[in-house]
């Protein structure tokens, strides 16, 4: 009986599974290749504008005081930082695509509330270091507990709450709190910095009733 017709070529086996195996290794890295090719999702920066729209200041008399804002508008950790987080309809936040704020959002809203409040009161609101020569007979303290879209993201809310108080201790200090609302144009990053600009002159407006000479 003549059994080399039945008998396996030594190493046949071997050399069709090393094959099979740099094949696959070859479609691994050529899908690695192809997804490091694929473009990034591009990035979306976004800032407050320096004016709100439609901003008309209120009835106010000049002040005749000395305002300081005392450090920067204080946000809620979750909010300073570079991406744009808004709320899904369970409450929860999301970040908004790969939107991005250009500078940090507590350092814009300071910036953007001194310039509403100083046009408000028609007279420059101070913050350090002061000028030579500038000593501020009130101070003022500002903290954002929250700033976000409803669900649904048809409005955006502001909660503020403030404190004045008299350098020269002849006035007791106050305390004052607010919720703003405003409508969303829109589901993009620019609509939702335009409605944020927005709440920031509201609050501008809420503060400057209150510092009173």
């Amino acid at each position: 009986m003549n059994t080399s017709a039945t008998k396996p070529t030594p190493g046949l086996h071997a050399r069709t599974n090393s094959g099979h195996v740099l094949r696959l290794g070859l479609g691994l890295v050529l899908g690695l290749l192809a997804g490091c090719a694929a473009p990034l999702p591009a990035t979306t920066w976004v800032r407050l504008p320096l004016q709100a729209e439609a901003s008309r200041p209120l009835a106010l008399p000049p002040s005749q005081a000395v305002w300081q804002l005392v450090g920067a508008v204080d946000l809620p950790r979750h909010l300073d930082q570079p991406k744009v987080l808004v709320t899904s309809g369970d409450g929860a936040l999301q970040a908004l695509g790969e939107a991005r704020w250009a500078e940090p959002l507590s350092d814009t809203i300071t910036h953007r509330l001194v310039g509403d409040l100083s046009q408000r009161l028609q007279r420059e609101v101070w913050r350090e270091p002061l000028p030579p020569g500038v000593a501020p007979a009130r101070q003022l303290r500002v903290t954002v507990q929250d700033l976000s879209l409803l669900p649904g993201g048809g409005q955006a809310v502001l909660d503020a709450r403030w404190n004045t108080a008299d350098c020269a201790g002849g006035r007791p200090p106050q305390v004052f709190q607010r919720r703003l609302q405003t409508p969303v144009s829109g589901p993009g990053p620019q609509a939702v910095a335009q409605a944020y600009r927005r709440l920031v002159w509201q609050l501008s407006g809420a503060v400057a009733e209150t510092l009173t000479d």
